[in-house]
């Protein structure tokens, strides 16, 4: 199950994506494309796909997520490269 959340000021909401490959490919209306969810990378076909797959856990891992203490502040510094 593949979940969007959107969240402006202090309203959110959850959507529920039901093709990930729609979603990513609207860039594109002609030919349809298959997305690996761990890296984003697209693909013509879908078995180049399951064949990435195997390969792309093995370099990415899985992602790992850290959040910073509660009642901390985080800043932002690098603002030329905005």
């Amino acid at each position: 199950m593949d979940l969007l959340y959107i969240e402006e000021g202090k309203k959110s909401h959850y959507v529920l994506i039901q093709d990930f490959d729609r979603l990513m490919n609207t860039f594109n209306k002609h030919k349809k494309k298959h997305f690996c969810k761990r890296c984003l990378h697209c693909f013509s076909r879908k078995d180049l796909l399951e064949k990435h797959s195997p390969d792309c856990f093995a370099l990415n891992g899985t992602q790992k997520i850290e959040l910073p203490a509660p009642g901390s502040k985080v800043y932002f510094k690098s603002y030329h490269r905005v």
